[in-house]
C-alpha cells in the first residue's frame, strides 16, 4: 500500500513527531511504501530515526512563525494548493492527517474520502466555534482516530466511523522503584493542555496519606 502521512513539521523532537516516526517505521517494516509530507521545516533534520525506505518531503523549507490556533490554521490554508498538487500527483492509497489543522488542508484537497483524520489532542482542546467546523469537516473523512474511549463517545455524537488507537509506548524498564522516596516527577510543557494543575490536585491526597 502507498501511504502518505501529512504533518505540520517532522523536525521537532515532540510527541506527535515521535508517534509519526514510530508509526511510519512500522508501516515500512510491513512492506508499505511510506512518504511523510511535512508542511514546514523548523530544524535542519528530522529528530527521530526513520527507516531509509521512508521518504520525507518538505512543502515549505522554513519554520511556521504564526502564533495562536487561528493563525496556525490560516498559515496551513496557504499551503493548500501546493499540498493538493503533491498529493494528487503521488496518488496515495491512504492518507493520514496528523492533527485537525492538517485535516483542514486535506478537506480542501478533495482527498479526504481516502484520508484518516488522526487526533492528537483531547476533544475540547479547541474553542467551540472551531469544534463546530471540525465536526462538519470530519463527516467527509474515511475514518477518525482518537486517543481515548471518552473522546470516541463525544465524536460519535456526529459520526460512527471513529476508532480509538492510544499513542504507542515503546519505553520499557526492568528496574523497580523501592517507593522509599516521596517524590513524583512529571515532565512536559507547562501549558494548560498538559493538565499539570489537575496533577497537583490529584497527588496532594497521596502525599497526605503516605
Amino acid at each position: 500500500m502507498k501511504i502518505g502521512v501529512v504533518i505540520h513539521d517532522m523536525t521537532p523532537a515532540a510527541g506527535t513527531e515521535r508517534i509519526t516516526a514510530t508509526l511510519c517505521n512500522s508501516f515500512a517494516a510491513r512492506g508499505h511504501q511510506v512518504t511523510i509530507v511535512s508542511c514546514f521545516k523548523e530544524f535542519p533534520a528530522v529528530s527521530y530515526a526513520l527507516s531509509p525506505e521512508i521518504e520525507v518531503v518538505f512543502m515549505n523549507p522554513c519554520k511556521n512563525e504564526s502564533s495562536g490556533k487561528i493563525r496556525h490554521i490560516m498559515s496551513y490554508l496557504g499551503q493548500i494548493r501546493k499540498i493538493r498538487c503533491f498529493l494528487r500527483h503521488a496518488d496515495f492509497d491512504l492518507i493520514l492527517g496528523q492533527s485537525f489543522p492538517i485535516n483542514v488542508i486535506l478537506f480542501f484537497t478533495g482527498l479526504c474520502h481516502k484520508a484518516v483524520a488522526c487526533e492528537h489532542t483531547f476533544y475540547n482542546y479547541y474553542y467551540y466555534p472551531i469544534r463546530l467546523v471540525r465536526n462538519f469537516l470530519y463527516r467527509f473523512f474515511k475514518r477518525i482516530v482518537v486517543l481515548t474511549e471518552k473522546d470516541k463517545m463525544k465524536f460519535q455524537r456526529y459520526y460512527l466511523n471513529v476508532s480509538v488507537i492510544p499513542n504507542m509506548n515503546l519505553f520499557s524498564c526492568e528496574m523497580k522503584v523501592n517507593l522509599g522516596n516521596k517524590r513524583i516527577i512529571s515532565v512536559g510543557r507547562l501549558v494548560k493542555s498538559k493538565g499539570f494543575d489537575l496533577l497537583i490536585n490529584a497527588v496532594k491526597d497521596i502525599f497526605i496519606q503516605y
